[in-house]
């Protein structure tokens, strides 16, 4: 049984895909063919279906693929043990939202860079639904979201933080000293918001809907240090996670030259979202992929909560 035929059949598995595989490993399709044909032969299991032009692993695939990724796991581990001290190297790819990419994953690159500079990295961009479909497609290898915690068959969480949500205004704001605001004094004033559909714009929007109210945002636009510049000079308010504006935060009572920001205690308003990273329950991970975690845990507080299939 070759190791060849085993890789091939896992990124198969992985691509959904004889075609994608084929492309991702440099072989032609013929070449894909008949190395799954030769493993189905050696095991006398048919391992795929083709159905109306898509791949899937019968129930016989779906059993061997965790034996399979153990086999590929237990000889690139000896293959590191042989040749230990060689640098980490390949593609990390991270499906993410903007505000994580401008405000926690910097961090987390340069060190990446720093330490092992032949890890070629890949941030695409979405909310969690888009990064759920990235990661289900294997086009990203990890989705990195900020969301009420998901569960699904499919995704492994990896790792994970609490994220405090934060109502936030410039010191000019008629609201800015005020030691408690209601719901429905904070609707009475316009709202800047982040990327459509982003999840926790709609988190406040289900808030809001239970208290019959609802916001009217006078701007919607993807970039999180846009949103932050326009409420430090205006009169708008912001619904932001934690980590954008910690370092922006001032007491309301401080010198006016100050122009940071000011957080609104909000009579019901304390939410709590949960930094969430995942993978695909077939996905192997790599050790690109361990660095990353491991970075996210040393430099930015999250925990390692590895559930359902680790390897």
């Amino acid at each position: 049984m070759e190791l060849r035929n085993l890789r091939t059949f896992v990124r198969v598995a992985e691509e959904h895909s004889f075609t994608k595989a084929a492309r991702q490993m440099g072989y032609t399709q013929a070449a894909v063919t008949h190395q799954i044909k030769q493993l189905e032969e050696e095991l006398g299991l048919q391992l795929f279906e083709r159905i109306h032009n898509q791949t899937k692993l019968t129930m016989f695939g779906e059993q061997l693929l965790p034996l399979v990724y153990n086999v590929i796991k237990g000889t690139d581990d000896i293959s590191s043990f042989a040749s230990d001290g060689l640098e980490i190297r390949g593609q990390l790819r991270i499906g993410t939202c903007t505000s994580m990419m401008e405000s926690l994953l910097p961090d987390i690159f340069a060190e990446i860079q720093e330490r092992h500079p032949l890890i070629q990295t890949t941030v695409l961009t979405g909310t969690t639904p888009d990064s759920a479909d990235m990661l289900s497609r294997n086009e990203v290898d990890f989705m990195m979201v900020i969301d009420e915690k998901i569960n699904n068959p499919y995704l492994v969480r990896a790792a994970e933080r609490e994220e405090p949500m934060d109502f936030v205004c410039g010191k000019k704001h008629p609201l800015a000293k005020k030691d408690r605001v209601t719901m429905e004094e904070l609707v009475e004033h316009p709202f800047v918001v982040t990327e459509t559909g982003v999840s926790y714009t709609l988190v406040l929007e289900k808030l809001l809907a239970e208290h019959n109210l609802a916001i009217q945002p006078f701007l919607e636009i993807g970039s999180t240090n846009v949103v932050i510049d326009l409420i430090k000079r205006g009169k708008a308010i912001a619904f932001l996670p934690h980590y954008i504006v910690a370092d922006q935060l001032v007491n309301p009572k401080a010198s006016s030259r100050n122009k940071g920001l000011i957080k609104l205690n909000v009579d019901g308003g304390e939410i709590t979202l949960y930094d969430q990273v995942h993978f695909h329950k077939n996905k192997w991970i790599t050790p690109q992929m361990q660095e990353f975690l491991d970075l996210l845990c040393e430099k930015q507080g999250f925990k390692n909560v590895t559930e359902g299939q680790a390897f």
